[in-house]
């Protein structure tokens, strides 16, 4: 019995050497070799780069990426995903198959077409022409808003001024009067420049960076003066006299004067409508009087009126 538990012993010593040995060797069979890390079938569709790194962690040497240029707008496949990889030229390989560690793996994936050098230096000579036309148009499109700038700063300034900075732009220039739209571009010419002085620029419109013209509407110091004196004046007075009771008091008064019919027609045929002064409206408009035996006849009526809004008073009153 003794003898039989020693033979036993023995064999399993034995296998268990031989197991080893089997293990060691078959380690130095594939000391060179490397397994793929997936099925070919598994890497389709992957990042090329990201392929590429997990068969050098296999152990591969020798990968290479190669472009299929098969892209035209990227709708069917993505850009640098992979379509298949060899391995020692075999497209089905196995994750389970030994290879040598520096046969060549080839990583195949999606790309757009590679441009050659001739197309290259034809599409950078096109970018640089787009790039300097583009910074041309950003140029002239800077300097179109300066030069605008500058011409709708004239406001408020006289003409003489406005004459020097058109002649520096190379602009044509309208005037215009801003009251009676009349053209005063032949008299700005030969006006001297101390009269010139006295002309504002009021107002710029039809501003052209392109045909490089432009229409200032002008007017006279003294006739802005009395205009801005006449809006005083005018504001002031219908904060006491709101000129719509001045016309009802005026039509009121010629209703009193012409007791078959009068019509005061200050809606449609408003003729003027100014303070006389600080506390009278100058009122003008076309009416219709009616005689004693039903006869109407047009004219023109004039009146001022005075007082406040609570009590009006005419105070002159002329029918022509």
């Amino acid at each position: 019995m003794k003898k039989t538990g020693n033979r036993i012993v023995a064999v399993l010593l034995a296998l268990t050497m031989i197991f080893a040995l089997c293990a060691c060797s078959g380690e130095e069979d594939h000391a060179n070799e490397a397994k793929p890390p997936y099925d070919s079938s598994s890497l389709d569709g992957e990042e090329y780069e990201a392929v590429i790194k997990l068969f050098e962690k296999n152990g591969f040497t020798n990968v290479r990426a190669e472009p299929m240029e098969d892209l035209i707008i990227g709708l069917l496949s993505k850009e640098n995903t992979v379509d298949h990889v060899t391995v020692d030229g075999i497209e089905n390989y196995s994750a389970d198959s030994w290879y040598e560690k520096d046969v060549e793996v080839v990583v195949y994936y999606h790309s757009y077409e590679i441009e050659t050098e001739e197309e290259k230096s034809e599409r950078e000579a096109e970018e640089k022409a787009e790039a300097e036309k583009e910074e041309k148009a950003a140029k002239e499109e800077k300097q179109r808003q300066t030069e605008e700038s500058r011409i709708k700063a004239l406001v408020g300034k006289n003409v003489n001024e406005a004459k020097s900075v058109i002649s520096s732009l190379k602009y044509t220039a309208t005037y215009l009067h801003e009251n009676t739209m009349e053209d005063f571009t032949s008299m700005m010419g030969y006006e001297e420049e101390g009269e010139l002085s006295n002309w504002l620029i009021r107002k710029v419109e039809s501003l052209d960076s392109e045909n490089k013209t432009v229409t200032f509407y002008v007017n006279h110091t003294e006739n802005i003066a009395r205009i801005e004196q006449e809006d005083r004046q005018r504001k002031q007075l219908e904060e006491k006299l709101d000129p719509i009771d001045a016309w009802e008091a005026a039509q009121n008064y010629g209703k009193q004067q012409y007791p078959y019919g009068f019509k005061l027609h200050y809606l449609v045929g408003r003729l003027a409508e100014s303070p006389a002064d600080d506390n009278t409206w100058f009122l003008k408009a076309t009416c219709t009087v009616e005689n004693q035996y039903g006869n109407k006849y047009d004219a023109t009526c004039e009146a001022k009126v005075t007082g406040t809004s609570d009590n009006p008073r005419v105070i002159s009153f002329n029918v022509y």
